[in-house]
């Protein structure tokens, strides 16, 4: 006996990706002719299908830019603590130095890792500015030359949010939908409209649409063997 030709209802975003994406190119694949119902169900797919990929990709923009920004304020504190303790130096101009470098710092505060994004940018882009000083770079490579290796990571955490920051706007645009909510309006297009008329025109007409029948079938056998392979290790796991 077959199993229902249905996607399971715990699929996830991914589930939903793989499936969509491989039910269009076995459409692509088997043409079925002038049916106006099908092509419209199709055309709906491929923009939803469009939507989805779009949503995952912002998705990953934004889990790049918060992997980002958390290098940037990690490289803030660890400048800021370590300028900070060669201020207690019990060597008197190892500490007025020290502390040249510091106000540097203080004058920004640590607070700058909780400022809005952009605001963060500006503040970091003043600071090293400041640091970059030709006075500033003298007293640090003249006293305290292991500190280059902070500024220069502070640097380039700078310089990769800026990049990350760009690339989001370049690629990315809200999209009215919340991924999760997108995820459940497409199992339920493909579940209860695509598949219930592709099974139903597999016998109606199966010199047509039994090929195509078998290898949606074959597709969503697979997502639904993924989703129950996840839901063991879960289980497992716990």
């Amino acid at each position: 006996m077959k199993r229902p030709l249905r996607i399971y209802s715990n699929a996830n975003i991914s589930d939903i990706n793989y499936a969509l994406g491989n039910i269009l190119i076995a459409i692509e694949n088997n043409p079925v002719g002038n049916d106006t119902y099908f092509l419209l169900v199709k055309d709906k797919l491929t923009s939803d299908y469009n939507l989805l990929t779009e949503v995952i990709n912002q998705e990953k923009i934004k889990s790049d830019l918060s992997d980002e920004d958390k290098s940037r304020d990690d490289s803030t504190r660890a400048l800021y603590y370590i300028s900070r303790g060669l201020t207690y130096s019990q060597n008197i101009k190892e500490r007025e130095n020290a502390t040249l470098i510091f106000n540097i710092m203080e004058r920004n505060t640590l607070d700058v890792v909780n400022l809005p994004y952009s605001e963060q940018t500006v503040a970091l882009d003043s600071m090293l500015k400041d640091l970059d000083a030709p006075n500033i770079i003298d007293t640090i490579n003249e006293n305290f030359n292991f500190l280059t290796k902070y500024i220069d990571n502070l640097k380039k955490s700078v310089a990769e949010w800026k990049e990350a920051e760009q690339k989001a706007f370049e690629n990315g645009r809200e999209t009215a939908k919340p991924a999760y909510r997108l995820c459940i309006e497409l199992r339920n297009v493909i579940n209860d409209e695509f598949l219930v008329y592709i099974k139903a025109m597999a016998v109606a007409n199966p010199a047509v649409y039994k090929k195509l029948e078998e290898q949606i079938r074959s597709i969503v056998d697979y997502t639904n063997k993924r989703i129950s392979s996840r839901k063991s290790t879960t289980k497992k796991d716990m």
